[in-house]
């Protein structure tokens, strides 16, 4: 049985009835010239999303669309001066097209980022919030190559930037240096991604540091008055997703300031709180204290201290041959214990990344790893630590600009420079742009 051949018209119109796709276009950002935004259509409602990269091969994809039949989505991890390729696809594994869109170039000001080591030993991206001649924040990939970047207004610098938990953008905290600024001290704005929207979100007297819970709620540190002190101390105050404000701690109430950082009562600040981090597992705070060298785990439903670390607030006893921290910054909680960044005083003459194993029940904390920069470093403020699954650690050496990641035999497997007067601040490192 013989059949005859389709005509060409016959064969192109059952491929355009069959094509799922309306249309699909994209446009960069004015804000931020590396991120793009991707609309598209389909036919029948579907769940869609986008497919991207460098090349046809694409590597990169964006989250799933609701279903319907009008989706958007951004692009994230584009780097500038590039073309990028596109195709949207749909939960049936249908895809349109291949499409193409061409990256802005960067503001000359954006510090440089100069990136040496194994650039294939991690993936994701690395927060870089920058102070001193350039005031911006800056993600960029294990390559250096710069995704993302934010400048803030003229007199203020870039204390911390994180990814929103609904990953819609950042959540920025940035410190007035003019005094004649029309802002607070500190202050926080979230940012979307495209740099469309920016909203100040209202915390007054903010002091260093923040976190985000999982469930969107905003904590910081909040300078605090007290009656009969000219001193400001520190109030752990926090923003509910609804917008109310609640103090949850203070220490005031928890130190006794005629016993506990007396010769910084006649200072601006007696507690100079300027780290916090929240273990969500166990619902506390753990807050650091320059002034106190001391690092302190509160219990966040009662507010009642678990529990203090070095210093003046310590409650435990080093085993011999640790060292305790002095004048520390960041830190994290670790299953058994705690790392610290340890900046250390101008009669040390170093900083350093120190881990200590915590027994809670004997109270011993005992010295089980410490890493100094070859050649010695002192960062006088600032300084970050974080410990990774695969047992690497890293370090952000602030005031030198500096970043890295150590193996556990101790060698360097990836480092991160930029300019000099440029200090790295609170950095932060995550898997994914958009938090899935």
């Amino acid at each position: 049985m013989s059949t005859s051949p389709r005509s060409p018209l016959l064969v192109a119109c059952c491929l355009q009835a069959c094509q799922p796709f309306v249309d699909i276009s994209a446009e960069i950002s004015d804000s931020i010239p590396t991120v793009a935004t991707v609309r598209w259509s389909t036919e029948t409602a579907t769940s869609s999303w986008i497919e991207f990269g460098p090349s046809r091969d694409y590597g990169l994809t964006t989250p799933a669309t609701p279903s319907g039949t009008e989706h958007e989505a951004v692009l994230l991890g584009l780097w500038q001066d590039e073309t990028f390729h596109y195709r949207a696809v749909t939960e049936a594994g249908d895809s349109s097209r291949d499409h193409r869109i061409e990256t802005g170039s960067f503001p000359s000001a954006m510090p440089r980022v100069d990136v040496s080591g194994d650039t294939a030993s991690w993936s994701g991206y690395q927060i870089l919030p920058f102070a001193g001649e350039t005031n911006a924040v800056a993600i960029c990939d294990p390559q250096g190559r710069v995704v993302w970047y934010w400048q803030p207004e003229a007199g203020l610098a870039m204390a911390r930037g994180i990814v929103s938990v609904d990953g819609q953008g950042m959540l920025l905290s940035q410190l007035a240096t003019d005094d004649d600024a029309d802002r607070p001290f500190t202050f926080l704005q979230r940012v979307s991604w495209d740099g469309s929207q920016v909203e100040d979100i209202p915390l007054p007297m903010l002091d260093h540091d923040f976190v985000e819970l999982p469930d969107g709620t905003i904590a910081g540190l909040v300078l605090a008055e007290r009656e009969g002190y000219s001193a400001l101390g520190d109030s752990i105050v926090e923003i509910d997703p609804e917008g109310n404000h609640s103090e949850v701690w203070n220490a005031w109430d928890a130190f006794d300031p005629e016993t506990v950082g007396t010769e910084f009562l006649e200072e601006e600040h007696w507690t100079h709180a300027n780290a916090m981090d929240y273990d969500a597992e166990s619902d506390t705070w753990l807050v650091g204290f320059r002034h106190f060298s001391s690092v302190v785990r509160i219990d966040r439903p009662s507010g009642e201290l678990i529990w203090g670390l070095s210093g003046e607030a310590n409650e435990f006893e080093f085993t011999e041959g640790s060292q305790p921290t002095l004048r520390q910054h960041q830190f994290q909680l670790l299953d058994d214990g705690i790392l610290i960044f340890d900046n250390g005083d101008t009669e040390r003459g170093y900083s350093r990344a120190v881990q200590y194993e915590l027994d809670t029940d004997d109270m011993v904390a005992d010295q089980v790893w410490e890493y100094l920069h070859t050649g010695e470093i002192y960062s006088s403020i600032k300084g970050d630590v974080s410990r990774f699954d695969d047992g690497t650690t890293q370090i952000v050496w602030a005031t030198a600009g500096e970043i890295q990641d150590i193996d556990p035999s101790g060698e360097v497997v990836w480092q991160l420079n930029t300019m000099l007067g440029t200090v790295i601040v609170y950095s932060q490192r995550v898997d994914d742009l958009y938090l899935r």
